[in-house]
Protein backbone atom coordinates (compact mmCIF):
# COMPACT_ATOMS: atom_id res chain seq x y z
CA UNK A 1 0.00 0.00 0.00
CA UNK A 2 3.08 2.20 0.70
CA UNK A 3 3.97 2.14 -2.75
CA UNK A 4 0.83 2.61 -4.02
CA UNK A 5 0.75 5.83 -2.72
CA UNK A 6 3.40 7.90 -4.68
CA UNK A 7 1.84 6.43 -7.86
CA UNK A 8 -1.62 7.61 -7.17
CA UNK A 9 -0.55 11.25 -6.80
CA UNK A 10 1.53 10.89 -9.45
CA UNK A 11 -0.81 12.09 -12.01
CA UNK A 12 -2.25 15.10 -10.12
CA UNK A 13 1.51 16.28 -8.51
CA UNK A 14 2.18 18.64 -11.84
CA UNK A 15 -1.24 20.28 -11.30
CA UNK A 16 -1.43 20.62 -7.30
CA UNK A 17 2.17 21.96 -7.84
CA UNK A 18 0.49 24.79 -9.94
CA UNK A 19 -1.87 25.27 -7.87
CA UNK A 20 0.25 25.43 -4.87
CA UNK A 21 2.59 28.44 -6.73
CA UNK A 22 -0.47 30.00 -7.77
CA UNK A 23 -1.83 30.16 -4.07
CA UNK A 24 1.14 30.73 -1.93
CA UNK A 25 3.97 32.31 -3.67
CA UNK A 26 1.76 35.35 -5.62
CA UNK A 27 4.33 37.68 -5.93
CA UNK A 28 6.72 35.00 -7.26
CA UNK A 29 4.24 32.79 -8.76
CA UNK A 30 4.08 33.55 -12.63
CA UNK A 31 7.81 33.36 -13.32
CA UNK A 32 8.52 30.52 -11.45
CA UNK A 33 5.48 28.77 -12.67
CA UNK A 34 6.47 29.46 -16.32
CA UNK A 35 10.15 28.32 -15.69
CA UNK A 36 8.68 24.39 -13.90
CA UNK A 37 6.16 24.52 -17.39
CA UNK A 38 9.24 24.90 -19.44
CA UNK A 39 11.65 22.58 -17.40
CA UNK A 40 8.83 19.38 -17.16
CA UNK A 41 8.04 20.28 -20.61
CA UNK A 42 11.54 19.52 -22.29
CA UNK A 43 11.89 16.84 -19.26
CA UNK A 44 8.43 14.90 -21.13
CA UNK A 45 9.39 15.87 -25.08
CA UNK A 46 12.94 14.08 -24.40
CA UNK A 47 11.64 11.11 -22.41
CA UNK A 48 9.17 10.54 -24.81
CA UNK A 49 11.25 10.59 -27.66
CA UNK A 50 13.76 8.55 -26.01
CA UNK A 51 11.07 5.68 -25.31
CA UNK A 52 9.92 5.95 -28.82
CA UNK A 53 13.81 6.03 -30.14
CA UNK A 54 15.08 3.19 -27.75
CA UNK A 55 11.93 1.34 -26.13
CA UNK A 56 12.89 -0.38 -23.01
CA UNK A 57 10.62 -2.92 -21.30
CA UNK A 58 10.28 -2.54 -17.88
CA UNK A 59 10.72 -5.58 -15.84
CA UNK A 60 6.93 -6.24 -15.26
CA UNK A 61 7.12 -7.09 -18.75
CA UNK A 62 10.02 -9.08 -18.77
CA UNK A 63 8.48 -11.41 -15.93
CA UNK A 64 5.12 -11.71 -17.58
CA UNK A 65 6.07 -12.73 -21.34
CA UNK A 66 6.34 -15.63 -23.27
CA UNK A 67 9.39 -15.26 -25.51
CA UNK A 68 10.19 -18.29 -28.10
CA UNK A 69 13.76 -19.66 -28.13
CA UNK A 70 14.99 -16.58 -30.26
CA UNK A 71 13.91 -14.46 -28.02
CA UNK A 72 10.63 -13.23 -29.60
CA UNK A 73 8.20 -12.68 -27.78
CA UNK A 74 5.13 -15.02 -28.35
CA UNK A 75 2.20 -13.66 -25.80
CA UNK A 76 2.08 -11.12 -23.02
CA UNK A 77 -0.66 -10.17 -20.94
CA UNK A 78 -1.80 -6.50 -19.37
CA UNK A 79 -0.21 -6.30 -16.11
CA UNK A 80 0.01 -3.81 -12.86
CA UNK A 81 3.09 -5.13 -11.58
CA UNK A 82 3.09 -5.60 -7.92
CA UNK A 83 -0.11 -3.39 -7.91
CA UNK A 84 -2.60 -6.30 -8.27
CA UNK A 85 -2.49 -6.66 -4.48
CA UNK A 86 -3.27 -3.49 -4.27
CA UNK A 87 -6.76 -4.38 -6.57
CA UNK A 88 -7.17 -7.19 -4.52
CA UNK A 89 -7.11 -5.22 -1.32
CA UNK A 90 -9.69 -2.63 -2.70
CA UNK A 91 -11.97 -4.66 -4.33
CA UNK A 92 -11.96 -3.36 -7.71
CA UNK A 93 -9.08 -3.54 -10.45
CA UNK A 94 -8.06 0.44 -9.93
CA UNK A 95 -4.46 -0.33 -11.17
CA UNK A 96 -5.21 -2.67 -14.03
CA UNK A 97 -7.37 0.15 -14.91
CA UNK A 98 -4.23 2.21 -15.40
CA UNK A 99 -1.83 0.17 -16.27
CA UNK A 100 -2.89 -2.59 -17.32
CA UNK A 101 -4.79 -0.82 -20.02
CA UNK A 102 -2.14 1.11 -21.42
CA UNK A 103 -0.68 1.22 -25.03
CA UNK A 104 3.19 2.02 -24.74
CA UNK A 105 4.61 -0.60 -22.32
CA UNK A 106 7.77 -0.23 -23.60
CA UNK A 107 8.45 3.35 -21.93
CA UNK A 108 10.45 2.66 -18.71
CA UNK A 109 13.59 4.42 -19.89
CA UNK A 110 13.69 7.26 -18.32
CA UNK A 111 11.10 7.04 -15.49
CA UNK A 112 9.34 10.14 -15.68
CA UNK A 113 7.29 8.60 -12.74
CA UNK A 114 10.99 9.78 -10.94
CA UNK A 115 11.37 12.55 -12.96
CA UNK A 116 8.31 14.46 -12.33
CA UNK A 117 8.81 14.70 -8.28
CA UNK A 118 12.71 15.78 -9.21
CA UNK A 119 11.71 18.67 -11.33
CA UNK A 120 9.67 19.50 -8.23
CA UNK A 121 12.67 19.52 -6.48
CA UNK A 122 14.03 21.62 -8.60
CA UNK A 123 11.91 24.37 -8.18
CA UNK A 124 11.00 25.07 -4.59
CA UNK A 125 9.17 22.05 -3.69
CA UNK A 126 5.77 22.92 -1.22
CA UNK A 127 6.77 21.43 2.13
CA UNK A 128 10.93 22.33 1.56
CA UNK A 129 13.85 20.49 -0.48
CA UNK A 130 13.73 17.59 2.84
CA UNK A 131 10.90 16.74 1.67
CA UNK A 132 11.33 17.08 -1.83
CA UNK A 133 14.25 14.68 -1.31
CA UNK A 134 12.21 11.99 0.47
CA UNK A 135 9.22 12.25 -2.37
CA UNK A 136 11.86 11.53 -4.81
CA UNK A 137 13.31 8.67 -2.49
CA UNK A 138 9.97 7.32 -2.03
CA UNK A 139 9.06 7.70 -5.79
CA UNK A 140 11.95 5.96 -6.89
CA UNK A 141 11.77 2.84 -4.18
CA UNK A 142 8.10 2.57 -5.12
CA UNK A 143 8.95 1.97 -8.89
CA UNK A 144 11.37 -0.52 -8.11
CA UNK A 145 8.96 -1.97 -6.02
CA UNK A 146 6.12 -2.78 -7.78
CA UNK A 147 8.40 -3.75 -11.08
CA UNK A 148 7.75 -0.83 -12.73
CA UNK A 149 10.99 0.60 -13.28
CA UNK A 150 14.58 -0.45 -13.23
CA UNK A 151 17.27 1.59 -11.08
CA UNK A 152 19.00 2.67 -14.04
CA UNK A 153 15.12 4.46 -15.55
CA UNK A 154 14.86 5.78 -12.13
CA UNK A 155 18.37 6.91 -12.61
CA UNK A 156 17.89 8.58 -15.87
CA UNK A 157 14.66 9.99 -15.06
CA UNK A 158 17.19 12.32 -12.36
CA UNK A 159 19.30 12.91 -14.77
CA UNK A 160 17.21 14.15 -17.27
CA UNK A 161 16.05 16.70 -14.87
CA UNK A 162 19.49 17.77 -13.84
CA UNK A 163 20.60 17.79 -18.05
CA UNK A 164 17.56 20.05 -18.82
CA UNK A 165 17.43 22.30 -15.97
CA UNK A 166 21.65 22.73 -16.91
CA UNK A 167 20.44 23.71 -20.17
CA UNK A 168 17.75 26.08 -18.61
CA UNK A 169 20.56 28.07 -16.44
CA UNK A 170 23.40 27.98 -18.96
CA UNK A 171 21.99 27.91 -22.14
CA UNK A 172 18.42 29.29 -22.98
CA UNK A 173 15.42 30.01 -20.41
CA UNK A 174 12.99 32.58 -21.31
CA UNK A 175 10.78 32.93 -18.77
CA UNK A 176 14.05 34.10 -16.17
CA UNK A 177 14.34 37.51 -14.42
CA UNK A 178 18.04 38.11 -15.21
CA UNK A 179 18.73 37.66 -18.86
CA UNK A 180 21.16 34.58 -19.74
CA UNK A 181 24.17 37.44 -20.72
CA UNK A 182 23.64 38.85 -17.17
CA UNK A 183 24.46 35.70 -15.46
CA UNK A 184 27.05 34.31 -17.52
CA UNK A 185 28.84 37.78 -16.99
CA UNK A 186 28.30 37.39 -13.07
CA UNK A 187 29.77 33.69 -13.19
CA UNK A 188 33.01 35.18 -14.95
CA UNK A 189 33.11 37.84 -12.57
CA UNK A 190 32.88 35.28 -10.11
CA UNK A 191 35.89 33.50 -11.52
CA UNK A 192 38.03 36.06 -12.17
CA UNK A 193 37.98 37.01 -8.45
CA UNK A 194 38.44 33.72 -7.52
CA UNK A 195 41.98 33.18 -9.24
Amino acid sequence: MLAAIPYLIHFVLPVLFILYLTLRRRSQSVPLIYQYLWCAGWVNLIAVLIQFLSPTAPPWFNDSAVFDINGNVLSNAPNEAAFQRIDALLGFPCFHNIYGQSPLKYGSFPSLHVAWPTVILFHKPWVGKSFGCLHVIWITWAALYSSHHYLIDALGGMSLVLIVKLAMEHIWEPFSKKPLRERKMRRLSSCSKTV
